[in-house]
Parts: C-alpha cells; sequence; structure tokens
C-alpha cells in the first residue's frame, strides 16, 4: 500500500483511503476542500486561515499527533550580527503570534 492511499496517525491507527481526487501542492488541496469536494489531511499552521473564517472544519482531532515545537537557532557570541538578531526577534514574535501553531 502507497502513502498515498493510507493515512498513519499518532496512534498506530492507519485509515486506509481510495481517493478520487489526487493533487501534487497543498494550495490545490486546501481550494478542493473549500469547494466541498473532499477531505484533505494539511498541518493546523497551512488551514488556520480557512479554519478561523468557517470555510472548513477539522476532522479526527482526537488522533492528531503531539505538537512539536519549534525552534530557532542562530550563532551567539562575538560572531552574532545585529541583524540576524532583530530578524529572531521579529520571527520569534510572529510565531508566537500565529495561532495556527498553537
Amino acid at each position: 500500500m502507497s502513502p498515498a492511499n493510507e493515512w498513519r496517525f499518532a496512534q498506530g491507527i492507519g485509515i486506509k483511503i481510495n481517493p478520487h481526487l489526487m493533487v501534487t501542492n497543498n494550495d490545490s488541496a486546501i481550494e478542493a476542500v473549500v469547494r466541498g469536494l473532499g477531505v484533505t489531511r494539511l498541518l493546523s499552521y497551512q488551514i488556520a486561515p480557512y479554519v478561523a473564517s468557517g470555510q472548513i472544519q477539522t476532522l479526527l482531532c482526537e488522533f492528531e499527533p503531539k505538537v512539536l515545537p519549534i525552534h530557532v537557532i542562530h550563532r551567539e557570541g562575538r560572531y552574532a550580527s545585529a541583524k540576524v538578531r532583530t530578524f529572531i526577534d521579529m520571527i520569534v514574535d510572529r510565531l508566537r503570534a500565529d495561532k495556527g501553531l498553537s
């Protein structure tokens, strides 16, 4: 069975599927779901605006994997760049504010 024909979940549960529509990118999958053509499996941050607006809803929430942390890694010390530090501070603020990541 190929990965396209089975969805695996964190609890070791697998669901065999028989897709009638297959796409090659997330934007197409989201568009298909918004138009009511079926279901898809994507990451929460990819669909957060659509869920927030009510265009789509999540299914099987109780089987979602545990949340993984995001790490921002950079060089500190005498070789550290003020521009890099400014960028990191900005991206950390944006990541913390992103409701799709919580």
